[in-house]
């Protein structure tokens, strides 16, 4: 059983204060958010705030399964990371093409880069140019045969904030990316990929 109310003040204030210790050390933040509590209003706020003051990169992604989400409580993060269902439960949009939400989330959220899950479709990478205009690349899923596709977005999600605070380019990412969703639906289970599997599966399909 899960419950969704928010956590209690004090062990708000713990964890916050966790995450301000360790900041210094960390180059970028994930808010991977199953949405039962944890990331409150509070939390997210002074969070992205010193992580700006840092120059600390900032990644979320707002799940939904029971549980309603809403990945636009995210402002000023360098990736937002929501499938197209997350999109609209967010938005309250059952009806507006893909073009219309995208764009509705960067006027609400203001994110540097986003990124929209299709599933069987692969991913649209979104990002803006120096003049503020959007521009996309649509990427497609490689795997044929998923075994399980369960942790897919994690992965990617995962991988995107390694590569982004490592210094790679957002399409460079976004691209090797799709490589680490294909062996992340090709296990069973919840198993880790190493860099010599991705670097496996790249040149094998190249």
């Amino acid at each position: 059983k899960l419950d969704d109310h928010p956590i209690d003040k004090e062990l708000e204030n713990k964890l916050l204060n966790h995450i301000l210790e360790i900041i210094p050390k960390v180059k970028g933040i994930v808010f991977s958010d199953f949405n039962y509590g944890v990331l409150s209003e509070n939390i997210i706020k002074k969070v992205t705030e010193i992580a700006h003051e840092r120059n600390i990169l900032l990644f979320a992604d707002s799940q939904s399964s029971t549980q309603m989400c809403s990945i636009t409580k995210f402002k000023d993060q360098t990736l937002l990371c929501p499938n197209e269902k997350e999109a609209r439960i967010s938005l309250q949009n059952n009806f507006s093409g893909l073009e219309s939400l995208v764009n509705d989330i960067f006027e609400i959220s203001n994110p540097k880069n986003l990124i929209m899950k299709l599933g069987g479709l692969g991913f649209i990478a979104y990002e803006k140019n120096k003049n503020g205009r959007l521009q996309n690349q649509h990427f497609p899923a490689l795997s044929s045969n998923p075994a399980d596709v369960a942790g897919a977005g994690d992965s990617l999600l995962a991988f995107m904030a390694l590569s982004l605070s490592s210094g790679i380019n957002f399409m460079d990412a976004s691209a090797i990316s799709c490589f680490m969703c294909m062996l992340a639906v090709e296990s069973i289970g919840n198993k880790s990929i190493s860099n010599k599997q991705l670097l496996l599966r790249i040149k094998q399909y190249l």
